[in-house]
């Protein structure tokens, strides 16, 4: 949930100081740890132990450290699930109220106060049903390629952005090497997953269509 941080830029002191920062440090931080982390699962259990297994993880712990290690190791992954799910509980719903003052989303999400009362509702409602109807590992998938292709066409807007309003390239470090390179390779991850996952690529193109399509209705109407 690092990258949550620009989604509350509007709440923080001196976000042109701060956020920056924070992005920097926190990607810095998180691909240290996934690299590593990813290394000690494969090297540290012999290949046909992990080939086509889900729970690597906890394979990997019990060949370092036994039945013990492996329980240990699965309680981290609960905290680290239930830290992002506690990122989103918090960033989701102010996400979803600066688009309803942007008039992107219904009136009553806006908030005034210090909690998005409204909109912490709707999400918990749309949370509870997805769940509902899908197992954990579809779930994880469908959003995967969900927020890979968003992160992917979020990027791409910057090219839109530059050349519709002007800003100078020089403003923008690593433009347009940088963005090019983030999109390129997010979609090839997609597509090479999409392979093994077509129906959850299929649910996250559907969604994110139906997104675009809500969008210009809404802005049709008002």
């Amino acid at each position: 949930g690092f990258n949550a941080a620009i989604y509350i830029a509007s709440e923080v002191h001196e976000p042109k100081n701060v956020l920056p920062k924070a992005m920097f440090i926190g990607t810095l931080i998180t691909m240290v740890i996934y690299l590593l982390l990813n290394a000690i699962f494969v090297f540290a259990p012999a290949p046909e132990l992990i080939a086509y297994k889900q729970d690597v993880a906890a394979i990997a712990a019990e060949v370092l450290g036994g039945n013990m290690l492996a329980g240990f190791v699965r309680i981290i992954i609960s905290i680290a699930l239930f830290t992002s799910v506690s990122a989103m509980i918090m960033i989701g719903p102010r996400v979803y109220a600066k688009m309803a003052d942007d008039g992107l989303m219904p009136k009553i999400l806006k908030f005034d106060g210090e909690v998005p009362t409204s909109a912490i509702i709707m999400q918990s409602i749309l949370a509870i049903i997805v769940v509902w109807i899908s197992s954990l590992q579809d779930l994880l998938s469908y959003l995967g390629f969900t927020l890979g292709l968003s992160a992917a066409m979020t990027v791409a807007s910057l090219f839109v952005i530059i050349k519709k309003q002007g800003h100078k390239p020089r403003q923008l470090p690593g433009y347009p090497w940088a963005p090019m390179v983030f999109i390129i390779l997010t979609l090839v991850i997609a597509g090479l997953a999409a392979v093994n996952q077509p129906l959850q690529m299929v649910a996250a193109v559907v969604t994110i269509v139906s997104g675009m399509l809500v969008y210009y209705l809404i802005r049709g109407m008002s």
